[in-house]
């Protein structure tokens, strides 16, 4: 089934004749650096939420109200959240020096501390 309209791509299927590979696309550090802060505020989110979920979950295991496994599984959501967390903040800084290198970089090879023992 082939989508002409705008804003659809049409994939081609693997291994089928007639039909190119989709070429690889390069990095896109500016679209990566402007979705940085919005991926950000949203794990963010995420981890606050989970971390009352968490507290919740401990509350009804001490009032005899709940099960010792819910409060694991909110411990693990919450921790989950928090590694995510913690990669989206270095993706972008991975965004931030990719966008820097792809404007033009701006350091040598060399570095610091060979810099520094030369003056």
């Amino acid at each position: 089934l082939l989508d002409d309209r705008p804003g659809f791509t049409v994939l081609p299927v693997p291994g089928s004749p007639g039909r190119a590979e989709r070429p690889e696309t390069p990095p896109r550090p500016l679209t990566e650096q402007a979705a940085a802060p919005v991926l950000s505020t949203a794990q963010a989110q995420a981890v606050e939420a989970l971390s009352r979920a968490r507290q919740l979950a401990e509350l009804r295991y001490r009032a005899g109200r709940g099960q010792y496994l819910d409060l694991l599984d909110a411990e693990r959501s919450l921790l989950t959240a928090q590694l995510d967390r913690v990669a989206a903040a270095r993706d972008a800084r991975l965004a931030a020096a990719t966008l820097f290198k792809a404007l033009g970089g701006g350091w040598d090879a060399a570095s610091p501390a060979d810099t520094a023992g030369a003056s």
